[in-house]
């Protein structure tokens, strides 16, 4: 679903609604909508009413548009699909001078989450990173510490 923000100038954007910590990339604003003033926001496929949510969208700067995230269908989570390797849905929470944005998952949720139903229900398009992410997930004991997920952006 595609929204566009209105501005009142070339150089100011107006934001409708109060946003949590955003992350800002050369190209892209990665934000989220607090929880508290998204109730205007239509649901995503397989969020239910009155179920708690926290919208999260991306905004192409070059492009000026707002991209509201889908909920994965499986999961239940928002998030950038993960359709490398069939892993858990990304949400940047860093970016690096590289290019590169960061996101940190739990290993008990990575456990709980990443079952072969899970999997099935995903497209893979990197059968490799795919098994490199099982063979991490076999030596992953819950109580480890969190994984750190690096991505590379696409210029």
């Amino acid at each position: 679903m595609y929204n566009e923000m209105r501005s009142n100038s070339s150089s100011e954007l107006v934001i409708p609604f109060e946003l949590n910590p955003i992350v800002g990339t050369p190209n892209y604003i990665f934000f989220s909508i607090m929880p508290s003033v998204a109730v205007n926001i239509p649901y995503p496929k397989g969020k239910k009413e009155g179920e708690r949510m926290t919208p999260l969208g991306i905004y192409d700067i070059a492009n000026k548009k707002t991209k509201l995230l889908e909920t994965d269908p499986f999961s239940r989570k928002v998030g950038l699909i993960n359709d490398i390797d069939g892993g858990l849905s990304f949400w940047p929470k860093y970016y690096t001078s590289s290019n590169e944005v960061v996101d940190v998952y739990q290993a008990y949720e990575m456990k709980e989450m990443l079952s072969e139903q899970y999997f099935a229900s995903h497209e893979i398009k990197n059968s490799q990173a795919h098994h490199k992410l099982k063979e991490l997930l076999k030596n992953l004991d819950y109580e480890d510490n969190p994984v750190i997920v690096i991505a590379k952006l696409k210029k």
